[in-house]
């Protein structure tokens, strides 16, 4: 087994088993998008899923159909993404239906995608919340993932860091910012919400609270959901550790800094890689140690 090299974005994190560099090298100018699209069964249920992009397979874990457009054509000349529509869990239209979903469940649906697509490993790439799903699929099968990508994930969700966070905006966001949010609140009241179905309700949510989640305050993330359904302390025991900041970013830094974004991610995957052909391979009981 080769060794972990992690990098780590302050909004965003990537976590990885290195790959062979050849499966990052620059794709010929120009090249089209591969794209197919099929049916895998889940517990039961014919769940659509649609591929993109050229290269290993990347599982992406959350709402499917919002984020083709949120990664870019260059990682995609690199990267084989597949969006699964998990229709019981990520869309679920009924409270019911979602009072029974467990982390345990959650996991195991993205087993089934991975072994549906015949695959004995896959890359993850978790955005936000659903990023803690990929997070706890690799915990518990680390031998199943080759590379995992976290962008913009909070390490948990407790009432002591959701007051935290709300500080922060408090103490630490311009006055401009909160004129901002103030403005999309007005106009997007809460009895409006209320009246909305709980995906619309979700989507518009979202928009509203645009300054909370851009660098741009005014930035309309609207385009997104259109027609669609749907740690510091890490650094110190954490080998092979790389930080990167994006100073003009907010929670999603793959399209308020896309440049940036693919080279810094598809550069470090190419760096980590050179450099595991160096690094003498570790025993079986070092393995075990190392994840």
């Amino acid at each position: 087994m080769q060794q972990k090299a992690i990098l780590v974005i302050i909004r965003q994190i990537v976590v990885g088993i290195l790959l062979t560099s050849a499966a990052f090298s620059d794709p010929p100018t120009g090249q089209m998008i591969t794209r197919s699209s099929g049916v895998i069964t889940i517990g039961g249920t014919p769940h659509p899923y649609l591929a993109e992009g050229t290269g290993p397979t990347c599982i992406v874990v959350g709402l499917a159909p919002s984020y083709p457009p949120l990664l870019s054509d260059r990682l995609k000349q690199r990267i084989r993404f597949v969006y699964v529509d998990f229709k019981n869990s990520w869309n679920a239209e009924s409270a019911d239906v979602a009072g029974k979903i467990t982390m345990d469940s959650l996991v195991d649906e993205i087993d089934q995608v991975r072994s549906g697509l015949g695959l004995e490993k896959v890359i993850l790439f978790g955005h936000s919340g659903p990023a803690l799903v990929a997070v706890e699929y690799t915990l518990r099968h680390p031998d199943r993932v080759s590379q995992l990508i976290l962008v913009s994930v909070e390490p948990y969700f407790t009432p002591a860091w959701l007051k935290a966070r709300e500080a922060f905006w408090e103490t630490e966001a311009s006055a401009e910012r909160k004129t901002a949010l103030k403005q999309n609140q007005e106009l997007f009241p809460d009895d409006l919400l209320r009246r909305l179905s709980p995906r619309d309700a979700f989507a518009l949510r979202y928009v509203r609270n645009g300054p909370k989640y851009f660098y741009d305050p005014s930035y309309d993330f609207y385009w997104a959901f259109a027609g669609k359904h749907f740690s510091d302390s890490t650094r110190k025991t954490t080998p092979h550790l790389t930080t990167h900041v994006f100073e003009r970013s907010g929670h999603f830094p793959m399209i308020e800094e896309q440049d940036q974004f693919d080279s810094g991610l598809l550069d470090w995957l190419a760096r980590s890689a050179s450099s595991q052909a160096d690094r003498k391979p570790a025993s079986g009981s070092e393995q075990a140690r190392q994840y």
